[in-house]
């Protein structure tokens, strides 16, 4: 969706919050207030986002900003950039008069809905739109009738591991399934290194979902639970299996989102996104520029 798709016409407020929902980085839901006003500005909307850790991000949501701003003369857009436990302060504002307009959410609930703290995005959908996204990706964001946010991104989960302690451990290629995981995590971890980190919980906040989605089991179908099976009972159990070898990683000083455990040789393995690559990739390089 380009900007001029959606600063052709002249806008209600509501659309006004819709645009700004549209353009944001993350996966964002359009409030029904706003709190501030800038000089100047027929209508101004605030915008929340959660500290992010990746470098050019906050540069690039300022950059929109002041984009959509410009191709809108009369609309402001105030970013909050929010740093600490975001997730509470985003519902403590969104009980209050005043809340952002336009936030980034890790998900749309029901209650947000019926609470009226967001507004319906569906003029922003029509057919051709629509067809750009997934279907999956408009019910995360449908309740009723309605499609209240945007999705902006499906995260790919991956394994980060060294080659060449796999290597040196016997294997000559990386694990492929869960028994090779496990089997992988037991050989790699050493008296000052664990072979494998899911995060600090054990996994069981990173996997908790994607755990029963790998053994090809889901949670919801036509409304229905449909997760009570012996197929999501033994990714659980295989789960907590590992917990109990004493292969993971646990207590590390910042959470599986970060690769500073990675990096910093505490885990053989983890478990993480594509937003760590660039600070991995910078840790071994600079290892190497050290070293070479």
């Amino acid at each position: 969706m380009s900007y001029s798709d959606l600063a052709g016409s002249r806008l209600s407020r509501r659309r006004f919050l819709g645009a700004g929902a549209a353009l944001g980085a993350g996966a964002l839901l359009a409030g029904c207030t706003s709190r501030y006003s800038m000089p100047g500005k027929r209508v101004t909307l605030s915008q929340w986002y959660h500290q992010y850790g990746e470098d050019g991000t906050r540069d690039a949501v300022f950059r929109y900003a002041d984009q959509y701003m410009k191709e809108n003369p009369d609309i402001g857009i105030q970013v909050q950039w929010v740093p600490g436990d975001y997730g509470t302060k985003l519902n403590t504002a969104l009980l209050v008069a005043g809340g952002p307009d336009v936030f980034e959410s890790a998900h749309l609930s029901v209650p947000m809905v019926v609470a009226g703290q967001v507004a319906p995005l569906d003029e922003l959908y029509p057919a051709n739109i629509k067809a750009d996204f997934l279907p999956a990706d408009l019910e995360v964001n449908t309740v009723g009738d309605h499609i209240y946010g945007v999705k902006m991104v499906d995260d790919t989960g991956l394994i980060y591991y060294r080659k060449s302690l796999l290597q040196k451990a016997g294997f000559s290629k990386p694990p492929t399934s869960f028994e090779e995981l496990a089997e992988a995590a037991k050989a790699l971890t050493t008296k000052g290194r664990k072979g494998l980190f899911l995060g600090n919980d054990g996994g069981t906040g990173a996997l908790v979902t994607i755990a029963p989605w790998s053994a090809k089991q889901d949670f919801l179908e036509d409304d229905k639970l449909v997760f009570n099976t012996e197929r999501t009972r033994a990714a659980y159990e295989k789960l907590r299996a590992l917990n109990e070898s004493g292969v993971l990683l646990r207590g590390a000083p910042a959470d599986w989102w970060d690769p500073s455990a990675f990096n910093q040789g505490l885990c053989a393995m983890a478990w993480g996104g594509l937003w760590a690559y660039p600070g991995i990739k910078k840790f071994f390089d600079d290892n190497a520029k050290k070293n070479g």
